[in-house]
């Protein structure tokens, strides 16, 4: 059965997103320590104003509310529906949900060059602009601190990648830079 998970979440956190889900209204707004699963992804509707937050793993997607002042600086105002895109079956189906739609899909997860690989394979290739890497302003006070071993592991493995959107490819070479 096609399904995925979902969390909304507005910059106020009292606020509900009034969604339709086949063919009737239905309001999400889960409470702290809660989510939504969604099995019919055909027949779920959001406004179009609504930006789509796609994690990258179930801990911070559980999360979300303790970086809550990442998102209120980043989108004042915003109605943000917060997806996971694990476990990995609920890909597909997140993404065939996302190609049906016509929000804009912002891609949030460690900054590191498997999670840009795969924000460019299994997003961006098939959504284009429509899509984006969340890149924190504090990046490179993050990279700075971050773990040499693992990037050198992950550099082996994805040095030859093809960065096809222009947004990444800039801030993907500071990144190599900065942690060289």
């Amino acid at each position: 059965t096609p399904m995925f998970t979902l969390f909304p979440y507005t910059t106020l956190f009292r606020s509900q997103i009034d969604a339709m889900l086949d063919g009737k209204p239905f309001i999400l707004h889960p409470m702290e320590g809660s989510s939504v699963f969604i099995n019919q992804p055909d027949r779920f509707e959001i406004p179009e104003d609504v930006i789509v937050v796609g994690m990258e793993n179930a801990e911070n997607f559980m999360q979300i509310r303790l970086q809550r002042w990442l998102f209120d600086a980043l989108f004042p105002g915003r109605q943000l529906l917060f997806v996971c895109r694990y476990p990995q079956e609920n890909l597909e189906h997140l993404r065939s949900w996302l190609l049906r739609i016509p929000n804009h899909y912002i891609h949030f997860g460690y900054f590191d060059l498997a999670v840009v690989h795969i924000y460019l394979s299994e997003f961006y290739a098939h959504l284009g602009n429509r899509s984006s890497f969340l890149v924190p302003s504090d990046i490179e006070e993050r990279l700075a601190e971050g773990n040499a071993a693992l990037y050198n592991q992950q550099y082996a493995r994805f040095r030859n990648m093809a960065v096809t959107e222009d947004r990444k490819s800039t801030r993907l070479n500071s990144s190599h830079q900065l942690i060289s």
